[in-house]
Order: C-alpha cells, then sequence, then structure tokens
C-alpha cells in the first residue's frame, strides 16, 4: 500500500530548485514531508533548511508552525525564501 500525501507546492518552487542547482547545490525536495521544510540544500558543505514561500511569507498549519519553533529553539536556522535571489544569496551564491 502507498501512502499518498497532498502537497501543495509554491508556483516559485521549481524554479528555485533549479537555480539552487544550477550554481552546484545539493537540493532534496522535502515539499512532501507534512509539516517539514520544503528544501534540505547542501552546498559548500553546509546545509539549509528552506521554506519556500509564493507572495507571502507566512507559515501554514500547525505542523509547520511547529517545525518552525523547534528549530528556533535549538537554534537551527529555518530560512524562508520567497525567490531564486533570496535562495541563491542565503547560500552564498551571489
Amino acid at each position: 500500500m502507498v501512502l499518498r500525501i497532498r502537497s501543495k507546492r509554491d508556483i516559485n518552487h521549481p524554479e528555485i530548485t533549479k537555480d539552487l542547482e544550477r550554481v552546484g547545490a545539493w537540493v532534496v525536495d522535502t515539499s512532501m514531508v507534512p509539516g517539514f521544510v520544503d528544501l534540505v540544500v547542501g552546498f559548500r558543505g553546509d546545509w539549509y533548511l528552506m521554506e519556500v514561500k509564493g507572495a507571502v511569507k507566512k507559515l501554514r498549519g500547525k505542523k509547520q508552525i511547529m517545525f518552525h519553533y523547534v528549530c528556533k529553539a535549538m537554534n537551527l536556522p529555518v530560512y524562508v525564501i520567497m525567490d531564486s535571489d533570496e535562495a541563491l544569496r542565503t547560500i552564498g551564491a551571489i
């Protein structure tokens, strides 16, 4: 039996993923994991947890809010990004 989880990706998600990969980042799309960040990005020996948002930087759902709260309590940064430039600046590619 396969468990299917419906997840709504923001429209800018594929473009951001493509641009991160273009500069040599290793990108794992985790948007299908409920409450977890959308992307786990590896670049030059560092890891980044990224939440992709479209028009508004607002967290949705209890699981997502709780995950961000736990990360903050553990001093583990989660980057909420809205476009490719912001993602590339976050990892230090531009």
